[in-house]
């Protein structure tokens, strides 16, 4: 904010033409020079040219034979500034991730994404829950499989996770015990005779104990 309120640009922002000549770097020395010094000094024209490095190194990544630049020319923080497509595809992220929800960890075991195969879906509990639920319950994929559940408090911390269970539900553990707050849980796929990639995971679901079951 403060960035964009002493930033104002002398003259007038760069042309698309003067944009597709800075990224394919087609521009004289001295014309470059003078169009980066407005980039430092113009809020609108730092967030375009962020998008346009982020395109840049999109494009490397995807295509090792895209020429890399001559030289970091500005460092700006990459989020404030990101514009055009590079902002698009970061809100796309954003908005595909759940809400507040942690990420679960898996003890360095990846989960392979794929489309063809059904994702398990935690179903209960969800939502506000007096006490402590009765039990655990989710859907389970086609593929023989054993579950693991993972519950996490509100930081992200691990409270507690289950043996690997056959079917699609675990009576609540009696011995874990939740304050009143917000939790997390997620059940994991164990393929029979699969490999670690080939576990898959649900969603994140989340739920709330509004009646703490410590006395």
């Amino acid at each position: 904010m403060l960035y964009t309120a002493a930033a104002a640009p002398e003259g007038g922002h760069l042309l698309d033409q003067d944009w597709e000549r800075l990224a394919c770097q087609e521009m004289a020395e001295p014309e470059q020079e003078k169009a980066l010094d407005h980039v430092t000094r113009c809020a609108e024209c730092a967030r375009i040219y962020r998008g346009l490095d982020a395109l840049a190194q999109g494009a490397r990544a995807f295509d090792p034979s895209v020429p890399a630049p001559r030289a970091r020319l500005i460092a700006f923080p990459r989020w404030p500034f990101l514009g055009g497509l590079a902002a698009a595809a970061a809100l796309t992220a954003i908005l595909l991730r759940p809400a507040a929800a942690p990420q679960v960890p898996l003890s360095g075991d990846g989960l392979r994404g794929t489309l063809d195969v059904q994702d398990p879906a935690a179903l209960s509990p969800r939502g506000h829950v007096t006490g402590l639920p009765a039990e655990l319950r989710w859907q389970g994929i086609a593929t023989p499989s054993l579950y693991r559940v993972v519950i996490l408090d509100s930081d992200g911390e691990q409270v507690w996770s289950s043996p690997d269970v056959d079917g699609s539900r675990l009576d609540w553990p009696r011995d874990l015990e939740l304050r009143s707050g917000t939790y997390f849980w997620q059940v994991i796929a164990l393929p029979r005779g699969g490999l670690p990639g080939d576990r898959r995971a649900s969603a994140l679901a989340t739920f709330e104990v509004v009646t703490s079951s410590r006395r």
